[in-house]
């Protein structure tokens, strides 16, 4: 069980690509995926990525040099300012889900 399997339709998750050199917004792409506009199916689909990214976050190398990672904030519930879970995944370790999510979006999530 992962403690994003309680995520509900009032939840909101935000995915950014961020690191490296300089910072250039439209490397950055983020993007956010409000589960009241997801199916049940989708709502899983996001879910079981989130569990694989939180296996592959590392906050000790994150940030160094000029590695990218990818920061994933997640709101239980959407009107939250402060996210109730935050993620930093070096983008070397990052699941291909979540960099298909990342850019994409729902786009290949069921339905």
């Amino acid at each position: 069980m992962s403690r994003f399997d309680e995520l509900d339709v009032d939840a909101l998750v935000k995915l950014s690509r961020e690191g490296g050199v300089a910072y250039m917004p439209t490397l950055a792409r983020p993007r956010a995926i409000d589960f009241q506009r997801c199916s049940s199916n989708q709502r899983r689909f996001v879910c079981d990525i989130l569990a694989r990214a939180e296996q592959a976050a590392s906050h000790d190398s994150v940030g160094k040099g000029d590695q990218r990672y990818f920061r994933i904030e997640v709101r239980k519930r959407r009107d939250e300012e402060r996210p109730d879970i935050e993620l930093s995944v070096p983008e070397q370790c990052a699941p291909q889900e979540l960099v298909s999510l990342w850019l994409r979006g729902m786009d290949e999530a069921p339905s």
